[in-house]
């Protein structure tokens, strides 16, 4: 699931025109090519052979794809394929095709084309048909499907241009106790998103989403990416949505963390940090107070400054935010961990409060409530359920529940989404 982002910095410059070249310049571009490593330009293929466990037997056409990329394709009548055009960097192999159980597959590819031993799907036992007819059965299931696809999709300008083609493979129940609404789907679940030019295909393993106490939403699962085919002006306008979809983006903003050039790319990113609130006493304190001066009002004695003293102390949050001034960079919020391709984010167990300007003129320094405004097109509170959260190279999280995101990240979802392989034309 990893690229090299070393050469990915050449797509940044504008294209030149060869024909409008000097020779100076044509000569600094032939040293260049020559001194670039190998492994900027060489690509590799990933095949192998898919059978049923039961029998051993070859199962053809089943999807196999490369976890949030755009690389993927069918199996033959013998159960082969090849995956062409690979560049080197850690991937998620997926295979998945229905009546069988998701197999995924952590690959490297270094400097070599790689042969799989035979990958043995496992037949489910449970038909998929017998399962959407009870689906179809629920009265409520339309309200539910209108909830996940506004979570789902997100509400975002791209969300509006989104346009789920199969919502009958979705499994939809919702808890009432609890105010959760959870989905899965054994069969691909397939999005036409005419506002990046992608049909995305997500096979959705979990979903929930939870709105009692606050609003919580999580989703994971193999997503492969297909670019749609349209006209010269329709690819313009993907191209300038992608960028724009880009720029203030988690993937985004974890490659300028990895190359160490967070504020260079117009991120400024501080620590949010939480502490015992010093105006606050402990509880036993405050019980043992509160006990005193209501017995004592019980007795006729007039203690009622006292006693809302003290129960003013009760009220007062046990754990208050401040958000640091000073802006952090690489060191202070991302190590490298013992598996190639992989970083850890974090920060002593703390928050970060993301901000992106990319002329860097930043607006709003430390009003958190800010954060909900549909007017917030620049701020981020990135809350963690792990001491760290582990993301590639490409800037895709491996774990979602390990994070959480308040405000811009955390308005955009599906039709915001771009594959791992995205890079930046300009």
């Amino acid at each position: 699931m990893a690229i090299v982002l070393t050469c990915a910095k050449l797509k940044r410059y504008p294209l030149i025109e060869l024909q409008n070249i000097s020779a100076a310049t044509l000569k600094f571009l032939v040293l260049l090519i020559i001194l670039l490593p190998p492994e900027c330009f060489a690509q590799f293929n990933i095949s192998g052979r898919i059978l049923n466990q039961a029998d051993s037997k070859p199962i053809a056409n089943s999807n196999v794809f490369l976890s949030n990329a755009t690389i993927g394709s069918k199996t033959a009548d013998n159960g082969t394929f090849t995956l062409h055009q690979i560049k080197p960097g850690k991937y998620e192999l997926v295979v998945s095709i229905v009546g069988y159980e998701p197999f995924n597959k952590f690959i490297t590819v270094e400097n070599n084309n790689i042969e799989l031993p035979d990958v043995m799907l496992l037949p489910k036992t449970i038909a998929l048909k017998e399962v959407n007819i009870k689906y179809r059965k629920d009265p409520n299931r339309e309200k539910y499907y209108g909830w996940f696809k506004e979570e789902f999709l997100g509400i975002s300008q791209q969300a509006r241009d989104c346009k789920i083609l199969n919502p009958d493979v979705l499994d939809l129940d919702y808890d009432e106790a609890g105010n959760k609404l959870t989905a899965s789907s054994d069969d691909f679940l397939e999005i036409e998103n005419d506002a990046l030019g992608y049909q995305i295909k997500y096979l959705l393993t979990n979903f929930s989403f939870e709105n009692k106490d606050e609003k919580k939403i999580y989703y994971q699962g193999p997503v492969l990416f297909q670019r749609l085919n349209g006209s010269a002006e329709q690819e313009k306008r993907w191209q300038k949505n992608r960028e724009e979809v880009y720029e203030n983006s988690p993937m985004h903003f974890l490659r300028s963390a990895v190359e160490d050039c967070i504020k260079e790319e117009g991120f400024r990113v501080q620590e949010y940090s939480a502490y015992a609130n010093p105006q606050r006493p402990s509880d036993s304190l405050i019980n043992t107070r509160l006990s005193y001066y209501t017995n004592l009002k019980n007795q006729g004695s007039s203690q009622r400054d006292s006693l809302s003293y003290w129960r003013r102390k009760l009220r007062l949050p046990k754990i208050v935010y401040k958000l640091q001034p000073s802006p952090l960079s690489k060191k202070d919020i991302v190590r490298p961990t013992d598996k190639p391709g992989q970083y850890a984010l974090s920060r002593n167990n703390n928050w970060l409060y993301v901000a992106y300007n990319k002329n860097h003129h930043f607006h709003i320094n430390d009003q958190t409530s800010y954060l909900y405004n549909r007017n917030n097109t620049e701020n981020t509170l990135v809350k963690f359920n792990a001491p760290e959260a582990f993301f590639n190279i490409s800037g895709i999280i491996s774990n979602p529940y390990s994070v959480i995101f308040y405000g811009v990240w955390g308005r955009n979802r599906v039709a915001n989404m771009l594959p791992l392989d995205y890079q930046p034309m300009k």
